[in-house]
């Protein structure tokens, strides 16, 4: 690989998918990645063209400039936006080897295990690798760092714009002159620090001359946003039973078609409330009906076995109404309180000049009373 042409180089990144499983299963992390394509290749977002066309003398540049360091994976290039949000760059894995495979550059990954949860369950998909290229022919000379992101190969401006980057052997540079080999480039201009700020500032919706915190406040927020929205889609997508890697199209289809089964339900699984409540109501008179029904067959035994008496047969009717089970019990354990024969008659007053005979007797101590009461009772039920 030429190292030592005098074009400037500048940072791009491009989007690499990790694997996905094709039954839809749980993912395990790889530990070999792809970070460069083979040949020639834009970006998602059309910039380019970036040139692999020595993919061993990048493996070779990159682990030179390491110098023995692993190559950090970060989080949505934190390691890009540290310097601007204040935010730590905490490492989700480190990439220990390189190789090229088939003009292809790929790189051995240790992953931290919580960067392994993420990318199990899906919470992110995409590789980011930033890498250094030529400002003219887009040759890429060396790989800086890499990301997990799902916003892949959308921070190109922001990265680009951070600063020009030295040849693979000399300083920064802003420019051709800067690109002298074995010396430090100057870092951008303030005035070009205001003007890409406040680019994103008028992108972001805010004044140009708001604070520095508050553009980066901003981001932050519009990347937290986008992983909440993405993590409601994946539930969305999990309650209407698709595929959480859907596209979001096909998840607003299904839930149209589940909100329509909704609102013109099966009329073989549900009925209308109208119905089901004329269907209650008749069955509950029905059950009333069969309750009277029994009760008053079971007062009728209990009169033909002289258990109840007439003044009676309002309470035994609504207990047997109430409790079939317990007015049973209850007539099984009574004696008959109506002996017909010639000392007794069927309620009639008591014989013998007002006294009591031993059934009258038992009729009061069923019914609670004094003999007297019974007497004056049975007076007037005879009158």
């Amino acid at each position: 690989m030429d190292t030592t042409h005098d074009t400037p180089q500048m940072l791009a990144c491009h989007a690499v998918a990790m694997g996905q499983p094709s039954d839809g299963g749980t993912v395990t992390p790889p530990e070999w990645v792809q970070l460069l394509p083979a040949g020639v290749f834009r970006g998602r977002d059309g910039r380019g063209p970036y040139r692999n066309d020595d993919p061993e003398g990048i493996v070779r540049a990159t682990m030179a400039y390491q110098a023995g360091a692993d190559i950090p994976i970060d989080y949505d290039h934190q390691l890009v936006f540290s310097e601007v949000n204040g935010q730590p760059a905490i490492a989700a894995a480190w990439i220990s080897q390189l190789e090229a495979r088939n003009g292809e550059v790929w790189g051995r990954v240790t992953w931290t295990d919580k960067a392994a949860a993420h990318v199990a369950s899906r919470e992110y998909r995409y590789l980011s690798p930033v890498f250094e290229h030529g400002r003219k022919d887009g040759r890429i000379s060396r790989i800086e760092s890499v990301a997990l992101t799902n916003q892949p190969n959308l921070l190109i401006t922001a990265i680009a714009s951070r600063r020009a980057l030295r040849s693979p052997s000399a300083g920064f540079a802003d420019s051709p002159d800067d690109c002298r080999i074995g010396e430090e480039a100057q870092p951008p201009t303030r005035g070009e620090d205001m003007d890409l700020k406040k680019t994103l500032a008028s992108i972001l919706g805010l004044s140009p001359d708001s604070a520095d915190d508050a553009v980066a406040a901003k981001v932050q927020g519009l990347v937290t946003a986008a992983h909440s929205a993405n993590a409601g889609l994946v539930a969305i997508a999990k309650a209407v039973e698709v595929p959480d890697d859907a596209a979001p199209g096909v998840i607003a289809d299904q839930v149209r078609a589940v909100a329509s089964r909704a609102a013109t339900p099966d009329p073989a699984k549900f009925v209308p409330i109208a119905m089901y409540q004329e269907t209650a109501n008749n069955l509950s008179s029905l059950r009333n009906e069969v309750a009277a029904t029994k009760a008053k067959d079971l007062v009728d035994q209990a009169k033909a076995a002289h258990k109840v008496t007439p003044a009676m047969e309002g309470w035994a009717s609504d207990y047997a109404t109430k409790d079939p089970e317990g007015f049973k019990a209850w007539m099984s354990a009574s004696v008959a309180v109506v002996t017909p024969g010639p000392d007794a008659t069927a309620g009639g007053p008591p014989q013998g000049g007002g006294k009591l005979t031993d059934t009258d007797r038992a009729i009061c101590a069923q019914l609670g009373l004094s003999e007297e009461d019974y007497v004056k009772n049975i007076g007037k039920e005879g009158a």
